[in-house]
């Protein structure tokens, strides 16, 4: 199942190395394809693509994905460069109510009002996608998602995906680590903004994919 990461062009691209290893371990992509950002490493295909205001940045994961999408023409996993998979899966996943979720943020914050517009939309009581693991997609499922993309903060776009193209999926508690830990007992994690012990990855993730120098 080939792969399309969205990324900000401004990065260090440390985890992306390591999350492009754990999707060739569990996934074997035959291409990968990067949108926005680029690595001196990275191997695969890149799509050059702006960077949008901080208060359209789902619209900018939406619009990179959709670019990603058209290049490669057949479904896909679309990932971020902090997803890092320990086990075959295939599923989908989300974390529980949006409603609940939003207890737990800002909800006049920028993601807390992305999380009420994406409510407004699909309802109150819906679940939320939008969780730290990759999520099979194709064009044809983004084209689906008839949003006004313009709206300041946008819309959860995991969790418009799923809603706007009939699926479901089963809870799985969401996995961010500020520490990853010695083990790891789960099929996949993600990483903090300040995430300390990030040089763990390498141990973790040790054999060079072929997407890299």
């Amino acid at each position: 199942m080939d792969v399309v990461i969205p990324l900000i062009n401004q990065r260090n691209f440390f985890e992306l190395k390591y999350a492009i290893r754990s999707f060739e371990r569990w996934f074997k992509p035959e291409r990968v394809v990067l949108v926005g950002g680029k690595p001196d490493w990275f191997t695969g295909e890149h799509i050059p693509f702006p960077d949008y205001n901080p208060l359209f940045k789902e619209t900018n994961i939406h619009d990179k994905t959709k670019a990603g999408a058209k290049l490669l023409g057949s479904p896909f996993l679309f990932c971020n460069d902090d997803h890092f998979v320990l086990a075959p899966y295939w599923g989908l996943h989300h974390k529980g109510k949006m409603n609940d979720c939003l207890k737990q943020r800002n909800r006049n914050g920028t993601y807390g009002r992305m999380m009420v517009n994406t409510m407004d939309i699909f309802g109150e009581d819906i679940f939320n996608y939008d969780t730290h693991c990759p999520m099979m997609m194709d064009l044809a499922g983004i084209e689906n998602i008839n949003l006004d993309w313009s709206i300041h903060n946008g819309y959860c776009f995991k969790t418009s995906y799923a809603y706007s193209n009939g699926l479901t999926g089963e809870f799985y508690e969401d996995g961010k680590y500020n520490t990853i830990p010695g083990e790891i007992k789960r099929l996949y994690f993600s990483t903090t903004e300040s995430c300390n012990n990030l040089h763990v990855l390498e141990r973790i993730f040790p054999t060079k994919s072929k997407f890299e120098k």
